[in-house]
């Protein structure tokens, strides 16, 4: 690592020139306050006119005290401090150590002995002490240099991700030896979804699912806060179970830089970072920028990544079985279906269930980070108002022990056999053979000729949910078109498909942009409004060729699975320290995102392409279809519209439907028969609700004296949920043919009402079995709101300097997942899907409103200093009931 301070700013410029080019600009890094008050260290008496400075690497400021004694700065930079007063006939005093966090505001006393006295001596606490006698929050703080330090706590894949700093923190618990982009997080017992995280005040939980879709990045951490309790109301990433914010570094003078290389074998790591900061000598221009690229590779168990041991000694992947010997994943056999004999083989050892990531190969970050603060100078006094501007953006790429290559060598080990076009290997367990797929086998090593299976869809769009006769049909023949795979792996044709490559791994991809501009007006040194705007971008996606058709032990990713998140949003706050005992803050926000989540499901249809129903002429998007296979001069038999559909494939010819398709009881529609498009091929589940967020909250800071200190306030959470217009599929479906559907499975099905199962009605004309009633799924709107008040108190009580208690209470909200709010699909039966998953457990539309979860959460500590001593303990018992908490897991195991 080199290190050289950068003492001219030409080198700065330089590199300003060099990001301009670049995508948006953002702002700059969130703030705290630092108050306190002057006083006679014999009488106690409030000492006015004092001039106290507080100055760090990042900031200095000076403040005057009031008649009461009292000074504020309200707007520093996180970092370490030295606070120093000074006053004619009183020594010169000052408190080191003074440690400011971002988002709160903390307080410190100063006795200033008579001039000509002797000082004893000045007691000081590190940063990172337990003791903090200046705030009611339960925070650890976790500064660069301890982060950089405890970097492999949390296991090599984490080594340059903030999680290893947060693994420190008591009542924090990350998941050992996880990899890829976001890794689990558990405060105090709490979910991985229950905690809120911002990446310099910028919020920063994707609400479709509530996951932190930063990737933690260490790169330009100032420090890492970690709040096991009382989180401030004014935060904008709320959680049930705690709060993590990255603050971001900001430029000093003199200036600095930094270059470091990480090198590492035998698993191949290497990471190159360059990070530059400085700023004018007035402060009035300030900057940091930070680039770092990784590439990094992960084996498991050994360098051989366990391939000499027998499969069976490694962690289970997978079902095998089944009726017809065909092995699935847990998750997958739910949807073929899990009967007969299974078996759990255990192996292959390089594919450990680890938390966020299955088998992750490899990992390829790229990471930019640029701060900017521009300082603007008041005319009418000596303070000053700051822009700032900050821009960060991230690119990963995962790769997967997923590829033909991988299969043959060291999937089967020494004592398998790879099967062609199975992807499996004959496994002995306890002397019993676990292997009834067919196939031919080959050596072991030999690369594995896996193809992808060709897909079809219905190219004319407007033609779906349009009825025709067997001429008009037939005459669309070339409508249906080869479904090439996403992402680079094409189709070609139906006689000659698509081979995988042999080195072709699955893989995801995890991409960040955020942006964040932000004005702060100081008035004086006791009062302050800022405002800032945000823009965030991330993405999720999914590519896995393999997964497709060749699922079989686990299934790491979706074949196909697009998620990206456009978040935008603005934030106020008004401070002011209206005497020596009370600061008020008020804030406000509001927060909204445009969501696009396209679970590609069209490995479902297999070599099937779009569907036609024969209906009745007259009436087409009743939901009564007729039996294909009947003599067309005959009448024909009402049956059920989801079984007799039929692939409108390559080069189909229908025959002539007649005149023969009589709805019962309704004679004046006639007879006529028609062919009707209802499916055009595409297949999965896709969401586009739109999430309005708004958040306001009023708080007092209470000082009533020296040792106590009080916060009281509340906030409101309002959380707005906007669904889509589900009578239209999206990506360019029918209305008319999701109307029949929806008709159709109301009419074809109905519900025991003992069970809630939805069972097929043999005549769906007549009226439902004894016992059992009509289905009566819906298409209704979901746009939901709720309203969400959270009363919150904490105090804390400085016996002395080495004992501090603390105490809080309050009630924590999170938003539900936007994904819960309301369901989609690609397809046009949307209403089969509502009806098989979710009729039979009361809900029978596409929007239901799923609830926030909410939690009191009661806190208590005791904070000890062991006198003369580096040591020092913390007790921290504590109570959280939650409400309405969401659960995810298998109603039908």
């Amino acid at each position: 690592m080199v290190r050289r301070s950068l003492r001219h700013l030409g080198t700065a410029f330089v590199l300003v020139a060099l990001f301009a080019s670049q995508e948006t600009w953002t702002l700059a890094s969130v703030t705290g306050g630092l108050t306190g008050t002057v006083v006679d260290a014999e009488t106690s008496a409030p000492i006015a006119g004092a001039q106290v400075t507080a100055s760090s690497p990042s900031q200095t400021a000076t403040s005057t005290t009031d008649a009461g004694g009292h000074f504020g700065f309200l707007t520093l930079a996180p970092d370490t401090y030295t606070v120093s007063v000074k006053k004619s006939g009183y020594q010169d005093t000052s408190v080191p150590g003074q440690t400011v966090f971002a988002d709160t505001v903390q307080t410190v006393a100063l006795r200033m002995p008579k001039a000509l006295r002797t000082i004893a001596h000045v007691a000081s606490a590190a940063g990172g002490a337990l003791v903090k006698s200046g705030t009611t929050a339960d925070v650890y703080s976790i500064n660069a240099t301890t982060a950089q330090h405890t970097s492999a706590l949390a296991g090599g894949g984490l080594i340059n991700q903030a999680y290893s700093a947060i693994s420190t923190v008591p009542g924090a618990y990350v998941i050992p030896n996880q990899t890829g982009y976001y890794a689990t997080v558990n405060i105090r017992g709490g979910d991985y979804d229950q905690v809120g995280y911002e990446f310099d005040g910028v919020p920063v939980n994707r609400s479709f699912d509530n996951y932190a879709s930063s990737s933690a990045s260490s790169l330009g951490n100032a420090e890492v806060q970690v709040y096991t309790g009382a989180n401030p109301a004014n935060s904008e990433g709320q959680g049930l179970a705690g709060f993590i914010n990255q603050v971001i570094k900001t430029g000093t003078f003199p200036g600095y830089g930094e270059g470091s290389l990480g090198v590492g074998t035998p698993a191949f790591y290497h990471r190159a970072a360059i990070e530059v900061g400085g700023s004018t000598p007035d402060r009035l221009f300030s900057y940091y920028v930070g680039i770092a690229g990784l590439n990094q590779s992960f084996n498991y168990i050994n360098s051989n990544n366990g391939s000499e041991y027998q499969n069976w000694l490694g962690p289970v992947s997978g079902i095998v079985g089944g009726p017809y010997g065909n092995p699935f994943a847990p998750g997958w056999s739910l949807f073929y279906g899990n009967t007969g004999n299974t078996y759990y083989p255990l192996g292959p050892i390089n594919w450990p269930n680890n938390g966020s990531s299955l088998g992750l190969a490899s990992l390829f970050g790229r990471n930019t980070v640029v701060n900017f603060h521009i300082g603007i100078p008041h005319h009418n006094d000596a303070g000053r108002d700051d822009i700032q501007l900050l821009w960060t953006d991230e690119a990963l790429k995962n790769q997967f022990y997923y590829s033909a290559n991988d299969f043959s060598s060291p999937f089967c080990g020494s004592k398998g056999i790879a099967v062609v076009g199975g992807a499996n290997c004959m496994y002995q367990v306890n002397g019993e053979t676990l292997s009834t797929l067919t196939g031919g086998s080959i050596p072991f090593g030999t690369p594995l000729p896996v193809t992808f299976d060709n897909t079809y869809t219905w190219g004319c769009g407007s033609s779906v949910g349009k009825t025709f006769s067997a001429a008009g049909l037939n005459a669309m023949t070339g409508c249906v078109k080869p479904y090439g795979f996403p992402n680079g792996i094409n189709v070609g044709s139906p006689t000659n498909p698509s081979v995988i490559p042999a080195d072709a791994r699955d893989q995801s991809y995890n991409d960040t942009a955020i942006t964040k501009i932000q004005y702060t007006k100081n008035f004086g040194s006791t009062a302050y409004f800022r405002i800032y705007g945000f823009t965030f971008y991330s993405d999720w996606f999914l590519n896995g060729p393999y997964n497709t058709n060749f699922c079989y032990f686990f299934c790491p990713l979706a074949p196909d699975y697009e998620l990206n998140t456009h978040t935008r949003g603005i934030s106020f706050e008004f401070q002011d320290q209206l005497n020596e005992q009370n600061l008020l803050s008020v804030t406000g926000g509001f927060t909204t995102a445009r969501i696009v989540r396209d679970n590609n499901g069209f490995y479902n249809l297999g070599g099937e392409g779009s569907f036609a129903n024969i209906v009745n002429a007259s009436d087409p998007y009743g939901g009564y279809c007729y039996n294909p296979a009947a003599n067309p001069k005959d009448p024909k038999t009402v049956v059920n519209c989801n079984g007799n559909k039929f692939a409108l494939s390559p080069n189909f010819n229908v025959g002539s439907v007649g005149n023969t398709c009589p709805i019962p009881g309704k004679p004046q529609d006639g007879s006529a028969c028609t062919y009707m498009v209802s499916e055009n091929g595409l297949n999965g589940t896709y969401s586009g609700t739109i999430p309005n967020f708004y958040s306001a909250s009023i708080t007092d800071q209470y000082r009533p004296t020296d040792r106590w200190l009080i916060t009281a306030g509340v906030r409101l959470d309002s959380f707005g949920f906007v669904g889509q217009n589900t009578t239209v599929p999206p990506l360019g479906g029918s209305a008319e043919a999701r109307a029949f559907w929806f008709n159709a499975y109301n009419l074809d099905n109905c519900v025991d009402n003992r069970t809630g199962s939805p069972f097929a009605n043999p005549t769906p004309a007549a009226a439902c079995p004894t016992g059992s009633h009509a289905a009566n799924v819906q298409n209704t709107p979901a746009n939901f709101t709720y309203d969400i008040y959270q009363p919150r108190i904490a105090g804390t009580y400085t016996s002395n300097p080495n004992d501090v208690f603390r105490f809080s209470y309050g009630r924590y909200t999170e938003a539900p997942n936007t994904a819960f709010e309301q369901y989609n699909t690609r397809q046009e039966d949307l209403a089969d899907y509502i009806g098989s998953h979710f009729l039979q457990f009361g809900r029978n539309s596409p929007g239901y409103p799923i609830q926030p979860p909410t939690s009191i959460n009661y806190d208590i500590s005791w904070e000890h200093h062991f006198k003369n001593t580096d040591w020092s303990f913390k007790l921290t018992p504590f109570l959280r009931q939650t409400q309405n908490q969401i659960q995810q897991f298998f109603l039908i195991p």
